[in-house]
């Protein structure tokens, strides 16, 4: 498949908005703030995503969906109302790292949807992964000593399963389903993310989980039957 400029130029920016400035800024802040206000400003990313395919994609939510998108959020801020409060490590700062790896990842799915189907899903993963990796290299080059690496082989199959797993693997899966539905609607399973982390955490850590918990959870659950059950108004994107 030949590609235009125009794709090329695309690909290399989601390069620098999802890999470097969304992993970047997420792993960072995660030194500065407590997990559970990062996870509330994380989950804005649909919300800046909904805004931004609004304008560039042409995609009108309904009422329903965009209260789904609401009660969504909701959900997120209740279940993390326990972390919420547990520290003040440099608040500020770490909010401004995780609202610039959110509106990263925002771009970079506006972006990714406007090329779905017209390059190769494996190659325009690679490529903006490899684009991204670029600036990480050169930052932890001069930030990150050698010596402190432990290439022992627990260390490294953390980190290959971070790689192909926790990366590589749900960026492909996730440009294969731009093909199949409106960003909005995929934009809003995003909100599981902590159900799965209170669901592990109660599973394998036998953390108990709070009546509060249980609440966002269903908030959530229920934010994702009411966007995905209704078509919603789109206009195709000109």
């Amino acid at each position: 498949m030949l590609l235009t400029y125009r794709l090329w130029i695309y690909i290399t920016i989601i390069g620098l908005t999802a890999t470097s400035l969304g992993l970047w800024g997420m792993f960072y802040a995660g030194s500065l703030i407590n997990p559970g206000l990062a996870t509330v400003i994380t989950n804005t990313q649909p919300l800046i995503a909904g805004i931004l395919g609004w304008y560039f994609l042409k995609e009108r939510m309904s009422g329903v969906p965009l209260i789904g998108t609401v009660i969504g959020f909701t959900g997120i801020v209740i279940i993390s109302l326990n972390s919420l409060v547990e520290s003040e490590r440099q608040i500020l700062l770490g909010i401004v790292f995780v609202l610039a790896a959110s509106f990263g990842v925002a771009v970079s799915n506006v972006l990714l949807k406007k090329i779905a189907g017209q390059v190769d899903v494996l190659f325009a993963i690679g490529f903006q992964l490899l684009v991204g990796a670029i600036p990480l290299g050169v930052l932890a080059f001069y930030t990150t000593s050698p010596d402190s690496l432990d290439l022992q082989m627990g260390y490294t199959l953390i980190i290959l399963a971070l790689a192909l797993l926790g990366t590589a693997l749900p960026f492909i899966l996730w440009f294969w389903l731009m093909q199949h539905a409106p960003l909005f609607k995929l934009n809003v399973y995003n909100f599981l993310t902590p159900v799965f982390g209170v669901y592990l955490g109660h599973t394998y850590f036998s953390e108990s989980l709070t009546t509060i918990q249980w609440l966002g959870a269903t908030l959530i659950i229920t934010a994702i039957f009411l966007v995905t059950i209704t078509n919603g108004k789109i206009k195709p994107d000109t």
